[in-house]
């Protein structure tokens, strides 16, 4: 029996109370060809943790796509337009200018962050073919401090990137943190019972990126 990737609840895919989650989700990918598409992460999940992730989903394609100024990003420019035009309450995102010109769009930095955190459980289950134990607090952050351009500087120097469906499209890293490690050969950690803080660094479209930090020490 196999366990959802986010809260942690038996799934079957004999009983259909399994369903497939991609890592990150699948409109991301929204215009590219499908050499960008192939070896997508995907993981267990069971219905609701899967249904109750859409907005997010959904928030985090059209943050992306407000950043985007590229041709691959095109299709999920355009899909992020036709988002904010169909949903009216998208026009309250607005910032004008004293003239009444848009100069800005709000989105919302709670769901930007759980979106963040998702993939981050995601991973997690992905790498070591177990949901995240429910004692970890996971929190997601883009302020550059001096303790997440440690953790930056941490991940890059010990490891090498991993992707889902292309490195342009999605790459991260998520190891245990552990202090003074020299890991030349840049080799994955196995989880140990002493390991109490796990990072990630997660990259999407070369235009974002964010610090997610999960610890067991409340």
């Amino acid at each position: 029996m196999r366990r959802c990737y986010n809260c942690g609840k038996e799934v079957s895919r004999k009983d259909k109370s399994e369903i497939k989650e991609h890592i990150p989700a699948q409109n991301l990918f929204a215009g590219y060809s499908s050499e960008y598409k192939n070896n997508r992460i995907v993981v267990p999940s069971c219905k609701d943790c899967n249904n109750g992730t859409s907005d997010i989903d959904e928030e985090f394609r059209n943050f992306i796509g407000v950043m985007s100024n590229s041709e691959e990003l095109d299709q999920i420019s355009k899909n992020t337009t036709k988002s904010m035009i169909t949903l009216k309450k998208e026009f309250e995102r607005l910032t004008l200018d004293e003239n009444g010109n848009i100069i800005g769009v709000k989105f919302n930095d709670r769901q930007i962050k759980d979106n963040h955190c998702k993939i981050f459980k995601g991973l997690y289950y992905h790498q070591y073919s177990q949901p995240l134990p429910q004692d970890y607090k996971v929190e997601a952050t883009f302020d550059p401090t001096e303790y997440t351009q440690m953790c930056v500087h941490y991940l890059q120097g010990n490891f090498k990137w991993d992707h889902s469906g292309h490195p342009e499209v999605f790459k991260y890293i998520i190891q245990p943190f552990r202090e003074n490690l020299n890991n030349p050969e840049k080799k994955n950690l196995q989880m140990s019972s002493e390991d109490s803080v796990i990072v990630g660094l997660l990259v999407y479209n070369v235009h974002h990126a964010c610090i997610v930090l999960a610890s067991n020490n409340i």
